[in-house]
């Protein structure tokens, strides 16, 4: 009974230190559940909420995939589009102290506001993934599962959000369990575009098998109902004849073009191939949109994952940023002055490798299917604008001249990761002239990922989703 006293008390004693080294190590708030993690059975879920690290056990995937749609049916329709119950309030209170920081000179406020009613992440160990858009001086919500909800920027105040859920009928439309649990499937991307809410999510066409789509709704702060607005005719399968899916690799980006089309980013879903397939419309291409919900134009193909996407009316230019593989995230830029179909070389060239190579190996099934070369313009495509080895996790890409006077403007994207060193869970500023020659490079430490952006102009502030804690962030100019 010693023996087994005593070795009962070292393993505490080694646990304990374990997190003792742990804490006094972290780089950011979130990184202490990549220490404790690998510790804990598989069937328990860790969270972050408000600075406190929380443990749930979570008997099955169904138990999971029940308690997430109970927390979605509060804030949604019944079947026959009736109130459930009143309009739910979201919460998001302020965590922590202000942060100021400098941009070539200028200076910054960030601040934190986190809630406890969005918990769904698409990202292990995340708490909560959620996307960002403004409609008529309000910032409207959306959780990667569906819960919808709008503050009046007027009424912020300094220490609280106190947004209003808005009802909706995406339980009824959508079937997929994977939807509901923290899993890379759900939605990718939310638009507002001529009174109409937009959102794009992984769509089961078939069992087990996946597209990007989109639904749409007229905007109602009452309640929204949605119907099918994109929905391709094919999908990657889970088990297919590649031998390769990830629904990490949806793309999903929305942003309006003109008055009658969008502009859509749609990832390969690990299905390489597709990606330089001009007969396949969709996967591995962004795609023009019309109004009527049919493909337009194909813009670009030779895509991995675009989780980044901005359109710059004046120069007519679009600037994407793309998920790499290990390593060889890109900035790419593409100006629809130039009409032709532009090609940016995944799988052919990446200046990333296959996950679980060191260096490459010519006869691997991989780098022959996908050989991932160094140079994209000896291979006849387009050199990424800006590439980060080790990746960065690069997400959403905003752009914004912070000086009237100023020819300059700043590229403005997040970064989600785990490596704070890397440059991951943090705000880059990348400073380019008219010609979109960088200039400088500046990065602001979030220490949260950073899953969307949001510029609102009228209040010259902008938005930030960081899924790490579930929390927005705001950044506005400083003043003495």
């Amino acid at each position: 009974m010693k023996k087994y006293l005593k070795i009962s008390l070292i393993l505490v004693i080694i646990l304990i230190s374990y997190l003792i080294y742990a804490i006094a190590n972290r780089k950011n708030d979130t990184s202490l559940a990549y220490y404790i993690g690998p510790l804990l059975p598989k069937k328990v879920k860790i969270y972050l909420k408000n600075n406190f690290l929380l443990f749930e056990k979570i008997d099955d995937q169904k138990t999971e995939i029940n308690k997430q749609k109970q927390i979605i049916n509060k804030f949604s329709l019944s079947t026959e589009g009736k109130f459930r119950n009143n309009n739910l309030k979201i919460l998001f209170n302020k965590i922590g102290e202000d942060e100021i920081f400098e941009i070539n000179k200028n200076k910054y406020i960030f601040s934190k506001f986190s809630t406890t009613s969005i918990i769904t992440g698409k990202w292990e160990p995340t708490g909560g993934s959620f996307y960002l858009e403004n409609f008529k001086n309000n910032i409207i919500v959306v959780s990667a599962t569906g819960i919808i909800a709008y503050n009046n920027i007027n009424f912020f105040k300094n220490n609280f959000f106190n947004f209003t859920s808005i009802k909706s009928n995406i339980v009824d439309l959508i079937k997929d369990p994977k939807f509901f649990t923290h899993s890379p499937f759900g939605i990718k991307d939310i638009l507002i575009k001529d009174n109409y809410l937009y959102v794009s999510y992984t769509y089961q066409a078939e069992e087990n098998c996946y597209n990007t789509s989109i639904l749409r709704s007229k905007i109602n702060f009452k309640k929204l109902i949605f119907e099918d607005f994109f929905k391709p005719s094919d999908c990657v399968k889970i088990d297919n004849t590649y031998g390769n899916f990830s629904a990490h690799q949806s793309g999903g980006r929305m942003k309006s073009y003109d008055d009658h089309s969008i502009i859509f980013t749609v990832g390969d879903y690990g299905f390489r191939d597709h990606s330089q397939n001009l007969d396949q419309t969709t996967f591995g291409k962004t795609i023009l949109i019309s109004s009527k919900g049919f493909v337009q134009e194909v813009l670009s193909i030779g895509h991995r994952n675009h989780q980044g996407l901005y359109h710059d009316k004046e120069s007519n230019k679009i600037y994407m940023t793309e998920h790499g593989p290990k390593g060889g995230d890109e900035i790419n830029i593409n100006d629809l002055n130039q009409k032709k179909i532009k090609n940016y070389g995944w799988p052919i060239s990446s200046y990333g490798e296959h996950y679980g190579f060191k260096t490459r190996d010519e006869k691997h099934p991989y780098y022959v299917q996908a050989p991932l070369y160094k140079s994209h313009l000896e291979h006849g495509f387009i050199e990424p604008h800006k590439y980060f080895t080790p990746s960065i996790g690069i997400s959403e890409i905003i752009k914004i001249n912070p000086n009237f006077f100023d020819r300059n403007y700043y590229l403005v994207f997040g970064a989600l990761g785990n490596n704070i060193e890397e440059g991951d869970m943090s705000i880059h500023f990348l400073k380019v002239d008219e010609a979109d020659k960088i200039l400088d490079h500046e990065i602001f430490k979030v220490n949260e990922r950073v899953r969307d952006i949001l510029k609102f102009k009228e209040k010259n502030m902008l938005f930030l989703a960081l899924e790490s804690t579930s929390s927005i962030g705001i950044i506005k100019e400083f003043k003495d």
